[in-house]
């Protein structure tokens, strides 16, 4: 939390230099097995909450989203966050009465898509441990917009599961990138700690491992996953080949669904080996399961250029 906030009084949010999408005021979740925290950041200024399992906003579920909405109840603020609130936002009370997200956050942002994966997860979790996959079907769920559609019955997305398509389309947003993280610690034979990384639209693309071994090591990644051009060849797959048809959403949905199911064998292994090996060999063997990772994505992605279009 530190650093986080840290680098938020420095450098501030927003980006005078991006394009107007990505021109904005950012609301974090960090977390790991045991604690999370919501970080609201605007301008140089930031308020933070920890969420602890009785917290009203939980509703009792354990299970907790954000959006673009503010969080109520920042227990920490920036030293400057109330005079900044009074210089600029006239902010009038008292300063023991000062919420930052009350005060900072748009009040009219819609609540929908908050509430429809909340709704989703919260649903899953009735009957089940709630799982990698369950946190990817509902980054890749469409409904959005309008209460009436926030706790509507979950069904399963036709990713990874097998399910047959179902009416499922390309919005018109972009989703700049989604990220699971699975790090296991009530398994000793099988521990692992892997995030996993997709692109645009991820209903419509593979989630890829990055691997964390060895007390803060990570795999590494070929240049091809970190140059931005497998963002760049997942989004014209699915915005410029794909588009609006059914037929070409539904072939992207099916090539990947066994290649993810590939990658998660791959990485779960992969990630329980290294744990037994010394730091080089275990670097060397992800090097080299990274790479091919990187092949896979790289002529999946080829294939859609030559399918897709004469379909």
């Amino acid at each position: 939390m530190a650093t986080l906030t840290e680098l938020v009084t420095l450098y501030g949010q927003t980006c005078r230099n991006c394009p107007e999408a990505a021109d904005y005021n950012s609301l974090f979740m960090v977390a790991d097995t045991t604690e999370v925290y919501s970080v609201m950041a605007v301008g140089h200024e930031w308020g933070w909450k920890q969420l602890m399992l009785g917290d009203p906003l939980l509703n009792g579920t354990g299970v907790w989203t954000i959006s673009n909405r503010y969080v109520p109840g920042a227990t920490n603020i920036s030293a400057t966050a109330i005079a900044t609130a009074r210089k600029h936002l006239r902010y009038t009370g008292t300063d023991a009465g000062f919420d930052f997200g009350m005060v900072y956050g748009d009040q009219e942002a819609d609540p929908s898509r908050q509430e429809r994966s909340a709704g989703l997860l919260r649903d899953l979790a009735e009957d089940h441990k709630l799982t990698k996959v369950d946190l990817m079907l509902t980054l890749s769920d469409h409904s959005y917009g309008g209460k009436e559609n926030a706790h509507e019955p979950y069904v399963a997305r036709p990713h990874w599961d097998g399910a047959e398509i179902d009416e499922h389309t390309v919005n018109g947003g972009i989703s700049a990138s989604s990220m699971v993280s699975d790090f296991s610690t009530d398994d000793a034979e099988k521990p692992r700690k892997i995030a996993w990384h997709t692109g645009p639209n991820p209903c419509m693309a593979a989630y890829y491992p990055v691997i964390f071994h060895h007390d803060g090591h990570v795999s590494e990644l070929p240049d091809y996953m970190t140059s931005g051009t497998l963002w760049w060849d997942f989004h014209y797959s699915i915005y410029n080949l794909a588009g609006q048809s059914r037929t070409k959403i539904k072939h992207v949905q099916d090539i990947w669904r066994p290649i993810q199911q590939q990658f998660f064998v791959q990485a779960e292994t992969a990630a329980a080996q290294a744990e037994t090996m010394e730091l080089d060999a275990a670097e060397a063997m992800l090097k080299m399961l990274m790479l091919n990772i990187s092949i896979t994505l790289r002529n999946t992605l080829v294939e859609f250029n030559a399918s897709l279009p004469a379909m």
